[in-house]
């Protein structure tokens, strides 16, 4: 509402904490008033009582649902013998506590007939009424008013009228009032800033229930500005989607889901042919069909269940015969969001209301078969003991060294814990199962360690146990098993500890590797761009492709699949021509489905996209006790993939030329060694060859598994190539994580990364480059460009990790200052006598110097600050 005068305080009085018997809450300000009642029967309502003093009072003013009925309405509901009942007040107390509508009508009929009756019973209904903190108006004529023609009638000024004929004024006065015990005022530690706003005409307002006098402490935005950035950018109808993935920020959740996926699935009932949805919904209310009882219906064999949930959906979407696991459900919401944005709210509605309905009726609960798997069990112990036979004549072996043996004993647990994996995922009448491959609950790796057994952890160096856990957790597992897990779970316990420090830190390096990645123009003109298959919808819808430069989106994909391709080519950021940021065609729809202006800021936007899930990467680890898992994927590895170290453990072997693989043979040592031609490649035992005798392979391949270092790749392939491998590695180590995030966001960071050339000849371009220099390879193929006559400079490729590649390149010593190694870099740009550009796209330099930082959309700045 408008306010009539607004107060800052700081530092100012104290705050309280006031609990009701019900569990509301609300934090006041000693300078603030409860509406309160000391006494059965008072009528002090609205009589300001600030919260200290309230600590001797009884009950405060709440508003209720409740309605007064007619008397012609009373007589229907309650039954004529209970009408001229003897007043119980034992029963009258219970009654009044349990808070049921009908029972409170019963209640309110008999006072009608009690207005015969003397003061004493008179005096005892109220104070009954009063002591179970409901009365249902609050001045002391209640049974009067009960006996009237009380249909939707209001108190206001001691007297109940219709509310058609209340005057206009506080609107807090015509709200039905009941009482509500104070359970506790505590004082808390006082805001060091509050924001009083008086609400005009009349002295209250409602706060979490509780209706508080005078004036409200509210925080928010008061400048011009803030408050313009607020209503545009803040508000929930402006933020559907993830940045990170493209999901629905709301969307149906756990319980939600299980009773959609439930409800997907016909049951072995009789079908029923509906004549429209109304059918359904009144069979399934009167409990006359479950939600998965099969049907007919418009023509699709379906279930009841998904005949009313596809009613809230668009024709275009609906999905009578699918799964309905949170993939499905999630993928589904998406694209209504980004075609008919203002459908989204209706289908997202639709779905969690039938999902949770859904879920009660059909029983998502536990159930004695979830707890007893004899025939599970059975086939676990059969793999088991064959493993353990494997083990042993591999460590009877004395061909074999001891890493050998430690190597193909870690193999051969592997797979054994694959097999119970694939155990757990067969057992899908559990429950368990059910909640983790929903997608409602849990994950599968936790349901293998509930169900089968973990198999084999990792200690908290990351090395795998060689000794398998035999058992479940629901079996119990022996004394000699839990010393086995014990190192899983201190793993997952020093991971809590400490993965955040090098996760925040990567994301600091990610955003100063992208801090000047801004939309710089409306189009840089190129035709180039990465290829995709039509099946990766999510990371194609919103981009243009690249020879028509035309929106794709999800018609334009059906039309590309009934022509018979199986992929597309789109503009990206990682091969955009723009000689500073990125042009807003080759960034394509932001996560609001719309081109972004002039001048955002989209880097930072994908380095805390890719950042955001790091720290809960490692942190998941807690969840899973530390079983390991084969080509498991944390934190570790994603930071040496993006910081890249010359030398790291587990890092992919890289083909240093092109040619045919002529040999594979086993090391000595453990390992292989692959030969193409005259040179060999050694792959460690942890790691597993890629390719076999006779295979091509072309120089900057990796060999092997293992994370690839991109700056040993960069050499051979080239900066366009080892983008796009970026790309590709980064998406592929994400997913293996369970971090999913839109390759676009790799393909920005891919332009900020691997952005770096030594030039070897400037050739006709001795004026701008010299010898030696490394230069940005986006501003040198702008170059370029521009003039296209001129004989190119030769260069090879330069790459370095996140921890120094924004130092590489660049001119404005100033905008190093917002990074790392400043003594070094400041006194190189001194040497060379560096000049900073204090507009530009790096907003360090405009930041330092005081000048103008913000660009409003629209505003011709190119981008720059």
């Amino acid at each position: 509402m408008p306010f009539t005068e607004k107060t800052i305080h700081v530092n100012h009085g104290k705050m309280y904490r006031v609990v009701t018997k019900r569990g509301l809450s609300i934090v006041v300000t000693d300078d603030h008033s409860l509406c309160t009642v000391s006494e059965p029967g008072s009528d002090s309502l609205f009589s300001p009582i600030g919260p200290v003093e309230a600590k001797d009072r009884l009950r405060v003013a709440v508003p209720s649902p409740f309605t007064l009925r007619s008397d012609k309405e009373r007589r229907k509901i309650v039954p004529k013998q209970l009408r001229y009942a003897e007043l119980d007040p034992g029963l009258l107390n219970d009654v009044l506590l349990s808070e049921t509508p009908d029972e409170l009508f019963k209640i309110l009929a008999q006072a009608e007939f009690l207005r015969s009756t003397d003061d004493y019973q008179r005096h005892l209904l109220m104070h009954l009424l009063g002591r179970a903190g409901l009365l249902f108006t609050v001045y002391p004529n209640l049974i009067e008013w009960s006996a009237a023609d009380s249909h939707d009638m209001i108190p206001q000024d001691g007297k109940l009228i219709q509310r058609s004929k209340a005057r206009p004024g506080n609107p807090y006065k015509q709200l039905g009032l009941t009482w509500d015990w104070i359970r506790l005022i505590k004082e808390v530690p006082r805001e060091p800033i509050t924001y009083d706003f008086t609400v005009p005409d009349f002295p209250l307002f409602v706060a979490n229930n509780i209706l508080v006098y005078d004036t409200m402490t509210v925080h928010c935005p008061t400048t011009g500005e803030a408050v313009a950035e607020a209503w545009g950018k803040m508000r929930p109808s402006q933020n559907v989607f993830s940045a990170r993935n493209g999901e629905p920020l709301a969307a149906p959740q756990q319980e939600a889901i299980m009773g959609m996926w439930l409800a997907s699935q016909p049951s072995k009932a009789k079908p029923i042919t509906l004549a429209n949805v109304e059918q359904a919904k009144q069979m399934i209310r009167e409990g006359k069909a479950r939600p998965d009882n099969p049907c007919i219906f418009d023509n699709h064999r379906t279930t009841l269940g998904l005949a009313v949930v596809n009613s809230y959906l668009p024709d275009k979407y609906q999905d009578y015969t699918s799964k309905w696991d949170k993939k499905l459900i999630y993928a589904l919401l998406s694209r209504i969001g980004k075609d008919k944005r203002e459908l989204y709210v209706r289908a997202a509605e639709g779905i969690k209301d039938c999902g949770f309905e859904y879920s009660y009726l059909l029983g998502t609960s536990f159930k004695d078969t979830d707890f007893h798997l004899p025939e599970l069990n059975r086939r676990r112990d059969i793999a088991t003991k064959s493993a353990e036979s494997s083990i042993r004549g591999i460590q009877s072996d004395a061909s074999l060294s001891p890493k050998q043996q430690a190597s193909k004993t870690i193999d051969v647990l592997t797979k054994l814990q694959t097999f119970n994996q694939g155990l757990t995922k067969d057992a899908t009448g559990n429950t368990f199962n059910q909640w983790a491959y929903s997608g409602s609950k849990g994950s599968p790796s936790q349901v293998m360690q509930i169900l089968a057994s973990p198999t084999i952890v990792k200690d908290a160096q990351g090395k795998v146990v060689p000794i398998p856990i035999k058992h479940s957790y629901l079996q119990g597992i022996t004394p000699s098993e839990f010393w086995v897990s014990s190192y899983g779970t201190r793993k997952g316990v020093i991971d809590v500890k400490l993965s955040i420090a090098p996760a925040g830190m990567l994301e600091k390096e990610l955003v100063g590797n992208a801090l000047d990645l801004v939309i710089s123009m409306d189009d840089c003109g190129t035709t180039q761009g990465l290829k995709y298959p039509l099946s990766d919808a999510r990371d194609l819808i919103g981009r243009f492709e690249a020879k028509t430069n035309h929106l794709v989106d999800a018609t334009y994909i059906e039309a590309a699949l009934k022509k018979g391709l199986t992929a597309l080519t789109v503009r990206s950021p990682a091969t955009c021509r723009a000689g500073e940021g990125v042009c807003r065609k080759c960034y394509g729809h932001n996560d609001n489905h719309q081109l972004p202006h002039i001048g955002d800021n989209v880097g930072v936007v994908s380095a805390q996209a890719i950042a955001e899930p790091l720290a809960q990467i490692s942190l998941s680890s807690k969840h899973t006790a530390g079983t390991a898992t084969a080509d498991a994927i944390g934190l570790p590895q994603i930071q040496r993939f993006f910081t890249m170290p010359n030398q790291y453990a587990g890092a992919a072997v890289i083909s240093q030329k092109s040619g045919v693989i002529s040999k594979v043979e086993e090391h000595p040592a453990g390992g292989w060694k692959m030969h193409i031609g005259d040179t060999a490649h050694y792959v460690a035992a942890h790691l597993k060859p890629l390719f076999g005798v006779g295979d091509k392979v072309e120089a900057g391949n990796p060999l092997s598994s293992g994370v690839v270092n991109i700056s040993h790749v960069v050499p051979h392939i080239g900066v366009e190539g080892a983008r796009q491998m970026f790309v590709d590695q980064a998406h592929s180590m994400f997913n293996a994580a369970g971090a999913s995030s839109m390759r676009k966001h790799f393909e920005v960071m891919a332009r900020g990364l691997v952005n770096y050339v030594e030039i070897t000849d400037p050739g006709d371009f001795a004026d701008a480059y010299r010898p030696g220099e490394i230069v940005e390879y986006n501003k040198l193929v702008a170059d370029l460009q521009r003039h296209p006559g001129k004989t190119p400079p030769k260069y090879v490729p330069r790459q370095r990790g996140t921890t120094y590649s924004p130092t590489l390149g660049t001119k404005n010593w100033l905008a190093q200052l917002g990074f790392k190694h400043l003594r070094k870099n400041l006194i190189s740009a001194a040497a060379r006598g560096d000049v900073a550009d204090i507009s530009s796209v790096h907003p360090t330099a405009a930041y330092v110097t005081g000048a103008k930082m913000n660009i409003h959309p629209g505003e011709d700045t190119g981008g720059r600050y």
